[in-house]
């Protein structure tokens, strides 16, 4: 993650300005590691992305970044589509 985090980040944003398109019209779906990316990515941009859709994966919580690892927007939630196996979450 810390070392591809980085590289997706900076390509989301250049496609993004090559296209003329906002983030908040953004999605990002991956399944497994790709779920993952997709979370780790997602939940930290700003502003928030219009969807984050993974299947098969999870979130990585790194504990020596703490609560400011995740920007908010007080009072805007950030949608998501979490699947594994027949249950969706």
């Amino acid at each position: 993650m810390t070392y591809a985090a980085p590289k997706l980040d900076a390509f989301l944003d250049r496609e993004l300005a090559q296209y003329s398109l906002p983030a908040s019209q953004l999605g990002l779906v991956g399944f497994s590691q790709g779920a993952m990316m997709a979370l780790h990515i997602g939940l930290r941009r700003e502003p928030a992305l219009a969807a984050i859709i993974g299947y098969s994966g999870l979130l990585v919580l790194r504990t020596d970044r703490g609560s400011r690892a995740f920007k908010g927007h007080p009072g805007r939630s950030r949608r998501s589509c979490w699947s594994m196996g027949a249950r969706t979450m």
